[in-house]
């Protein structure tokens, strides 16, 4: 069974100009629940499906509210590099489940790990608004020491991928109340280290200056 996860929606510009992650896990078992988890929202999509996460060997599988938890334990635990690569970042007020990833990443960048961010800066009429959010996070951790810089604005980065030293997170899952509080989502928690290895060298070049991974 493959099951393949991320950030690709399906239209042209999606497949073939935008840069976007997933990853393809191949087991039966995650092809199971994901099928359990595709029943529950089709008999009822404003239901909280009731489905545990999927452990394998060198993937994890987690689906809506279990992302916001198992990613700061993540970041918690993280000893040498944290990248964050994202389309969205909303950071609300204090209270919000992002604030709260946000003040795990700064605590993380205390201990001396290298914590970096990427967001998108794509123009029109609908990344407006998501622009403006991005602006004010890149602010925001501006002031805690932690660099955020910004993709080209030639392509619309619309990956949702974190790098926690030897894992990486790969989905659907921007940062704000609704991904994380409200939304239907899945993402893969991957430890195969040339998977986390290539995603880590895509990190580094948009980080270099390049619109594209």
């Amino acid at each position: 069974v493959w099951l393949v996860m991320g950030s690709t929606y399906l239209m042209e510009k999606s497949f073939e100009d935008n840069n976007v992650a997933y990853v393809r896990i191949v087991s039966r078992d995650a092809g199971r629940m994901f099928i359990r988890y595709f029943d529950q929202l089709w008999a009822d999509a404003y239901k909280e499906p009731e489905i545990e996460p999927v452990h394998l060997a060198n993937v994890d599988l987690m689906f809506n509210r279990q992302y916001f938890p198992a990613v700061r334990k993540l970041f918690q635990n993280a000893k040498r590099k944290i990248y964050v690569v994202l389309y969205g970042m909303y950071i609300g007020d204090g209270r919000s489940s992002v604030s709260l990833l946000a003040a795990d990443l700064i605590n993380a960048k205390e201990r001396g790990v290298d914590v970096r961010i990427i967001l998108d800066q794509s123009t029109g009429e609908f990344s407006e608004r998501t622009g403006e959010l991005n602006e004010e996070a890149r602010q925001f951790f501006e002031k805690s020491g932690i660099e955020l810089r910004m993709d080209s604005k030639e392509v619309i980065t619309h990956a949702k991928v974190l790098i926690v030293d030897d894992q990486a997170v790969v989905g659907g899952t921007n940062w704000g109340h609704g991904p994380l509080d409200q939304y239907n989502d899945c993402n893969a928690v991957l430890r195969d280290p040339d998977a986390v290895e290539k995603l880590a060298r895509a990190f580094l070049t948009l980080w270099n200056g390049s619109p594209r991974f």
